[in-house]
């Protein structure tokens, strides 16, 4: 059973909902979960990585560094930069979503070519997720962090693991009112993703 969730992205893409809705999914399946967020400047852009642990006793919130068994990126640099933190062989979720940071955007410094390989040198199992593409698809590319929720939802399947219900129960829940449509689109969309491409 995964136990310890690291959520990587870049202000504004909603990473903080992802570690909500992945939090409250793990409570109601009767988890004792921690959560912990770590903000940049992120109403510039900045980096910001959150983690959840679950289990049946938690005591801290922060995922040991080279213990955590997923890094889901909403921003593929930002996944690649948490790879520290992942345990050999754990996995990673990442979008193909590129936002630049500041010292690319002025040209001090290169965005690197990432893909799978690049993953692959920690990570058992990385997966590359059109996200932004599924969100805009599904109506608003703004759901790109929910649509990442849906493509992990389906490596939770099993074993006792959330059922797809208790994922649209909370994702209904806890997105504002008027985007429950949209959102929970994205998700179903991200699951199928997944589920053709795992």
């Amino acid at each position: 059973m995964m136990k310890d969730f690291i959520i990587a992205s870049v202000g504004g893409q909603g990473g903080l909902l992802a570690t909500t809705v992945l939090a409250s999914v793990f409570v109601a399946q009767g988890n004792d979960v921690k959560t912990s967020e770590v903000h940049g400047m992120a109403q510039r852009g900045g980096t910001v990585t959150s983690y959840v642990r679950r289990g049946s006793r938690v005591y801290s919130p922060v995922v040991p560094q080279g213990e955590g068994d997923l890094i889901l990126g909403l921003e593929i640099l930002e996944a690649y930069r948490e790879l520290p933190n992942l345990r050999p062989g754990g996995t990673v979720l990442a979008s193909d979503e590129v936002i630049s940071p500041v010292p690319v955007n002025m040209g001090d410094a290169v965005y690197p070519e990432l893909g799978v390989k690049s993953f692959l040198q920690r990570a058992g199992k990385a997966y590359l997720i059109p996200a932004v593409s599924i969100a805009r698809e599904s109506g608003n590319t703004r759901t790109s962090n929910i649509a990442m929720l849906g493509a992990l939802s389906v490596l939770l399947d099993g074993s006792g693991d959330p059922p797809v219900e208790t994922w649209v129960s909370e994702v209904s829940r806890l997105v504002p009112k008027r985007t429950i449509e949209v959102n929970l689109k994205a998700f179903l969309a991200g699951r199928e993703w997944m589920a053709k491409n795992r």
